[in-house]
């Protein structure tokens, strides 16, 4: 089979005018063609002066257009560069040929000087025809004119980056400060501060100083320490001017460097554009023929630098749709494959797209009325991308009207590139994995039932693999192209039922954790109001250990969002995610009711090495004295778990053997403290379910646009169109993710049956292409399977056990009340800790769960309950090491009878031993959901006095230390 280049699209694949390329190894040409080319590639390596005349009488302007990333010289000392001067006249065409047009547009400035010296771009008219005495004739032929000079167009990446608009305003308002300073240190009777508290000026410029420096992206450059204009003039004026000269010097534009700025010229001086000269008229035996005239000079030779505020304004179409999304495919796969370095890689070329669609502006802008603009309109048929539709006009239609003033549709595409690009690499900065429709989520399958069916997918993708082939073999064969053409479009219904699959789980997952959150909230507050009212002599011992109270360290800790330690250094990633800004007023759940925004993650605050009084200090500074997880457009404050439960611990054994109203503070605190952490699990999962949802919707777009496309084409399968190529590659490659989504499951299963960290595709970390092949995937599999004997041999099998009993405190059970509508609904945290009854197993998995609720009464004397294991929970090791997992909550029906609590009728069976019916089997240490309802319950009745957990499952032994 023909190996298949993902990364490079030629189109028409003989002698194409338009290549777009994203491969590692640099595109290159042997020959330069006299015909129109557009190349949009990464990289363009030069190894010769490439040149084609354009022949005289020639209809059609001549271009060559390259757009690449980073241009590549040959060594040596012989001549490079781009040549499309005219040919000289002949003839049958005495003028000359006009010259073509190139623009050279490189992001990468830093190209090799010293072949610059050596470089040249030649667009120079040809000459005139000469043509020669005929004897004879009374009259010589009249010389041919000379052909017009071309155009030329250098674009040079600038050395650093165009400041963002809050970022460029914070320089000047600390210029126009430091102004406002000097102006008034001339005169002799002022005084700091109190000479600046008059000047209205001087306080409306530090206010917005300050109220800017909260700006997420000046944040990302700076932490301003005032807090409110008297901060800043509570300092010293060395401090204060020693602040305005730090300011100054962070958020001072880059420049371009000497030696970029050298390039350029070098570049601009390699120009050739000369008109050519006039063909002399023939001598004639009487009368002589005319001289030409020399070509006109008219056009243009340019050299700028790669701004937004530039290339928005010129009619040139800078980025294509196409090769941009190829780009994002690849960011994708590379964040996939999970190692270290693809993930950096990912990072890198998700931070280079948007910088080269930087002329987008911001999400709210619009370019339509914008040079490039038009540039993309006028472009369409040449660069083979969307078109515009052009509805009928009519003055009196508004949404007419709003139509002129629309983007063209490659630009809204290009749009729609830049926000995902932006959204996956804040996706990878925040340290959540929301890749695939199951996100971080550990699946309920175990590792051999994904095996078994691994094989299958991959199977599938192979042959996928082929027809792709066949499809780019069948380009003159109009029943292969249909054959394909049609599977296609049945592949493509099928993805569509997939993603709405995916998308309905996801906003069920949203519509879960946003109840869940809502239900926190009495518990939370009545929490919390408890531990504030514990007597003055805790609060004094809590104030003299931290100098914070126990009752401002609770609403301090009740403000923060936390995560594994693994992940708090990228939480800063989550900054301003805004998911559903733009599309949340369209998302319903099932009722047809507006999904809540009201815990979306907005903005986050990264908190290192946290202490009780400095994270009261952050809470008690916010807007309105406090943060809470409710308020989405609020600021959540980061920390790392471990270094959470470092305070929380250090507060615990403070309140370790004291009196009785120590100890039921101290009770009353474990409690508050479980409660906050399951209300931070549920907001951040609900954030990565939106994530979810949001990918699903780009999807849908994307699976729309390459049906309409495939229709089209089936319509006419003439019509050349390289959009077409890139939907076949994504039916091959859609079969590519299936498998890969396999190969994922399968492996969060191995880690999880084995609480390991392997990575199939670590052995793959300089893959680079915007997708794995099929041989990948099978490599990866055969790893996976290695890797699982390897981990059975290495581990003895684990133990049963049975009737492990789990007391509830008095204070858990007294909130086993029953609700207005009689139904009872608690959840109970269950944590590893010493001297619970799980000391001394390790790595605990459950078969069965049981809860006894004695003194409750039904008319039936057995008590339904239904008992739901949450979706995050911890499994501790051998060593004691704790591994979290994420999954899909588990919910099992369990019986007893009322008077002997002995097992009714159902038995909580919540995993098979040694997993015999294919599910992995979870642990206890998670949260708990216990639901009596009404409704199974008949005549339910009667005060609940004691209750209790009852285990079976399987475990092993730990290893001393």
């Amino acid at each position: 089979m023909a190996t298949i280049d993902l990364d490079t699209i030629k189109y028409p694949s003989v002698n194409p005018s338009l290549i777009l390329s994203v491969s590692d190894s640099p595109y290159t040409e042997e020959v330069h063609v006299n015909s129109t080319q557009h190349l949009y590639v990464e990289r363009y390596a030069l190894s010769k002066y490439l040149s084609a005349d354009v022949p005289p009488g020639h209809p059609e302007h001549i271009r060559f257009h390259l757009f690449t990333h980073e241009l590549i010289l040959k060594e040596g000392d012989e001549t490079l560069g781009f040549g499309l001067p005219g040919g000289p006249g002949t003839p049958e065409h005495p003028n000359g040929g006009n010259g073509g047009e190139i623009i050279l547009s490189v992001e990468d400035a830093m190209i090799d000087k010293t072949k610059l010296n050596k470089f040249k771009l030649d667009v120079s008219g040809g000459s005139g025809f000469n043509p020669t005495r005929v004897p004879g004739n009374a009259t010589g032929a009249d010389g041919g004119n000379g052909g017009d000079a071309g155009h030329i167009q250098i674009w040079l990446g600038e050395d650093g980056q165009e400041p963002e608009e809050p970022v460029a305003k914070m320089f000047t308002l600390v210029n126009e400060i430091h102004g406002i300073v000097a102006k008034t240190a001339k005169s002799k009777e002022w005084k700091w501060p109190d000479g600046f508290k008059a000047d209205a000026t001087f306080l409306e410029k530090l206010a917005a100083l300050v109220t800017l420096s909260t700006d997420s992206k000046v944040i990302a450059v700076y932490t301003l320490a005032w807090k409110t204009p008297d901060d800043a003039l509570a300092m010293s004026l060395a401090n204060f001017k020693t602040t305005l000269s730090e300011i100054h010097m962070l958020f001072k534009p880059k420049k371009v460097t000497v030696a970029a700025n050298d390039r350029l010229g070098l570049l601009e001086r390699s120009t050739i554009w000369r008109r050519g000269s006039y063909g002399k008229g023939a001598r004639g035996d009487t009368t002589d023929g005319k001289n030409g005239t020399d070509g006109v000079k008219d056009g243009i030779v340019m050299a700028k630098w790669i701004t937004a505020n530039t290339t928005v304004n010129k009619k040139t179409c800078f980025a294509h749709p196409s090769q941009c999304q190829m780009l994002l495919d690849k960011a994708n796969v590379l964040y996939f494959l999970g190692t270290s370095r693809s993930i950096a890689t990912s990072k890198q070329i998700l931070e280079a797209l948007e910088k080269r669609l930087q002329f987008l502006g911001g999400p709210q802008d619009s370019i339509a009325d914008k040079m490039i603009a038009i540039a993309y309109e006028s472009a369409e048929d040449q660069l083979f991308i969307h078109k515009t539709p052009s509805p009928e006009s009519n003055e009196q239609d508004a949404d007419w009207k709003k139509a002129q003033n629309k983007e063209p549709a490659a630009v809204r595409q290009l749009r729609i590139i830049r926000d995902e690009a932006s959204r996956l690499s804040r996706q990878i900065g925040s340290g959540f994995d929301f890749h695939g429709p199951d996100g971080d989520i550990i699946p309920n399958l175990s590792f051999q039932t994904y095996e078994d069916n691994l094989t299958r997918f991959i199977e599938h993708a192979t042959k996928a693999e082929s027809s792709y082939s066949e499809y780019q073999q069948a380009e003159n064969d109009a029943d292969r192209k249909h054959a394909a053409l049609t599977s296609a479009s049945d592949a493509t219904a099928k993805r569509k039922d997939t993603n709405d699959y995916y998308y309905k789980n996801a906003r069920a997952t949203v519509d879960e954790n946003a109840t869940k959150i809502e239900y926190l909230d009495n518990p939370l507050a009545q929490s919390r109001k408890d531990l504030e009212g514990v007597v003055d002599t805790v609060q004094k011992l809590i104030k003299d250990a931290f100098s914070v109270s126990l009752k401002d360290a609770v609403g301090a800790i009740g403000q923060v969002l936390f995560t594994p330690g693994k992940l708090a250094p990228a939480m800063a990633g989550l900054q301003a995610m805004d998911l559903f800004e733009d599309a949340s007023t369209k998302i319903e759940n099932d009722l047809g009711e507006k999904l809540k925004k009201s815990y979306v993650i907005k903005k986050v605050k990264k908190i290192t090495g946290p202490t009780l009084k400095g994270l009261f200090d952050e809470f008690s500074t916010t807007a309105d004295g406090k943060v809470t997880l409710k308020e989405g457009d609020e600021t959540k404050l980061v920390v790392a778990e471990e270094e959470l439960d470092g305070l929380i611990d250090s507060i615990a054994q403070k309140l370790d053997g004291g009196d009785e109203v120590v100890k039921t503070a101290k009770a009353k605190f474990e409690k508050y403290i479980s409660l906050v952490k399951e209300r931070n699990i549920a907001v951040v999962q609900y954030n990565a379910a939106l994530a979810l949802m949001r990918k699903c919707e780009k999807d849908r777009s994307t699976i729309e646009v390459a049906n309409e496309g495939i229709s089209v084409q089936l319509n006419d399968l003439n019509t050349v169109n390289p959009q077409l190529v890139l939907f076949m590659k994504r039916l091959y490659t859609d079969a590519l993710t299936d498998a890969q989504l396999m190969v994922n499951r399968a492996q969060k299963a191995l880690n999880f049956e084995f609480l390991t960290d392997f990575n199939a595709f670590e052995k793959v970390s300089d893959y680079s292409s915007s997708h794995p092949t099929a041989g990948v995937l099978d490599a990866a599999q055969k790893d996976l399977s290695k890797e699982y004997l390897r981990l059975k041999n290495d581990h003895r099998p684990r133990q049963a056990f049975t009737g492990i009993k789990y007391p509830l405190d008095e204070l858990d059970v007294g909130g086993l009340t029953a609700s207005s509508k009689g139904n009872i609904r608690f959840m109970k945290t269950i944590n590893c800790k010493t001297g619970d009854p799980f000391e001394g197993k390790a790595d605990v998995r459950l078969t069965k769960v049981r809860f006894f609720a004695k003194g409750a009464k039904t008319d039936s004397n057995q008590l339904e309950i239904t008992l739901t294991h949450d979706t995050t929970e911890t499994i501790y090791d051998e060593t004691g090491a704790g591994h979290r997992f994420s999954h899909p909550k588990l919910r099992v029906t369990f019986s007893h009878h009322t008077e002997t609590c002995a097992v009714g009728d159902s038995d909580g069976t919540i995993g098979e031993a040694k997993e015999a019916d294919g599910y992995m089997l979870v642990g206890p240490f998670t949260s708990w959901w216990i639901d009596i309802r009404v409704s199974n319950n008949a005549g339910l009745s009667g005060d609940i006095t004691e209750a209790w957990f009852e285990f079976d499952g399987e475990a092993r032994a730990v290893v001393a230390s």
